[in-house]
């Protein structure tokens, strides 16, 4: 049986690029987050074994800047003559400017979940000596990469250590003398020999602890890649983050819609709102303070205005009672109206209805100003889901076209049966299938085997 061996290096999304990526990175790897299983934020420290650092990844990190660039930084600050140039935080200066990764995480597994679903719990936890040893190797062998922080994860479906460290390189003519450079420590030639000296400490490991390896090897490295993972796996991961990012799209556009919704009416309530302050406003000055609609106590009776006649001076009123279907209309003289008009809008009710309009006005304001600032958030949101999701769609395109990994005569199990492809359809991305029984087929050519793509059959094809 052969297993897989992973040397996974952060890099584009997954890249701890920034201090928030290295906050997120932090929450990540020592647990501490909520989720529908772990609703109080804390971990099971059993299942989690620091290996190096503490349990502030955030604090290592800046431990390492510190002790590798302060000296340089120093340095580098006393030849400027301008103040502006002087740099006073390297760490937060590398995350904004955006020409090197703050921080390169090393991932670093040994098989996966259904090479480890039947392994009790003690024997998965020899795995520690393994992963130290690991780490002393990629600390011997790659000096230049300054490990910070390091654990490993008994939690998940397979054992795996997670190394966060800052790679340093020293020389540099312009700029700081020794500068937090990736590109320059990880590179093609330093990775092949790293993996090379990695695989064979994992394959002493294997050999000293044949109570879980016994008759299981590594399979072959990959050409062109920095872990083990087969080409149907970034598929469907691609796959599945399209559709969270997607689905978290289309709920946005409905939030949006519905926030777009409530502004559209908060803005009707406030114009509405306005335009009433204004009346009134003008009319408490003007010769006929009141207007048609306007509803007041006229003679001890709550009356609705009707009409204003200017002409002869006149206001036709109807009595404002619910319980009668046709109430009666008076018609009164302006003066007299106007006299209870204002006798009813000095009064403490007539105050109070205009201290309500007052109050009224101001909430509907208040209301807005929150819904437009809330709309400029989805909106910003919204921006960010689109080029995600154009990047994922990228993503699945580039891995779609991806030759096909395995080939005619590989046997392999698919739903708990060993299959023979007899013949792979390559534009109708189908494969004709034997199976000890005969003929299958066709199937799906971008089917992933249940036991590994390109699992070799006894004659060794």
């Amino acid at each position: 049986m052969q297993i897989s061996y992973t040397f996974h290096i952060s890099s584009k999304k997954s890249a701890i690029a920034t201090t928030k990526k290295l906050s997120a990175a932090s929450k990540h790897n020592l647990r501490k987050y909520t989720s529908p299983g772990n609703r109080t934020g804390h971990y099971d420290s059993d299942k989690i074994v620091q290996l190096t650092g503490t349990d502030n990844l955030f604090r290592d990190v800046e431990k390492v800047y510190h002790e590798q660039f302060d000296q340089a930084l120093t340095d580098y600050n006393k030849k400027q003559k301008r103040t502006d140039r002087k740099i006073l935080d390297y760490m937060r200066y590398v995350s904004h400017n955006g020409k090197s990764d703050l921080a390169v995480e090393v991932i670093i597994q040994l098989g996966d979940r259904e090479f480890w679903e039947n392994i009790p719990e003690p024997q998965k936890r020899q795995m520690t000596y393994i992963f130290k040893d690991q780490l002393r190797a990629l600390q011997q062998h790659l000096p230049e990469f300054v490990i910070a922080n390091a654990v490993i994860h008994y939690d998940e479906d397979s054992p795996h250590m997670q190394v966060i460290g800052v790679p340093v390189s020293s020389g540099y003519k312009r700029g700081l003398s020794k500068q937090c450079a990736k590109t320059r420590v990880f590179t093609k030639d330093s990775l092949e020999k790293l993996q090379d000296v990695l695989r064979e400490r994992a394959m002493n490991g294997m050999e000293k602890n044949p109570e879980i390896f016994s008759g299981v090897s590594l399979k072959p490295k990959e050409e062109g890649r920095n872990s083990d993972y087969s080409k149907e796996f970034y598929i469907q991961k691609k796959k599945a983050e399209y559709e969270k990012v997607e689905q978290k799209l289309m709920d946005s556009q409905q939030v949006l819609s519905e926030v777009k919704e409530e502004t559209a009416k908060a803005n009707e309530r406030l114009s509405h709102t306005k335009s009433e302050l204004t009346r009134k406003e003008q009319e408490t000055f003007a010769l006929v303070p009141f207007c048609k609609n306007d509803v007041f106590p006229v003679q001890g009776k709550m009356q609705k205005v009707l009409n204003i006649d200017h002409d002869c001076r006149t206001v036709l009123m109807s009595e404002d009672d619910p319980a009668k279907y046709y109430p009666a209309n008076h018609s009164y003289p302006l003066a007299l109206v106007q006299k209870s008009f204002f006798e009813y809008m000095y009064s403490d009710i007539g105050l109070q209805q205009m201290r309500k309009n007052a109050r009224e006005a101001e909430e509907a304001r208040q209301e807005q100003e929150t819904l437009r600032r809330k709309m400029e958030t989805e909106k910003e949101e919204l921006i960010v889901l689109k080029e995600d999701i154009s990047s994922l769609k990228q993503d699945v395109e580039e891995l779609s076209e991806m030759p096909c990994p395995f080939q005619r005569g590989d046997r392999f199990e698919i739903d708990g049966e060993m299959i023979t492809v007899d013949f792979i359809y390559t534009y109708s991305r189908t494969v004709l299938c034997k199976t000890d029984a005969g003929m299958q087929g066709p199937a799906a050519a971008d089917r992933q085997p249940e036991s590994g793509v390109g699992e070799k059959n006894s004659d060794g094809r």
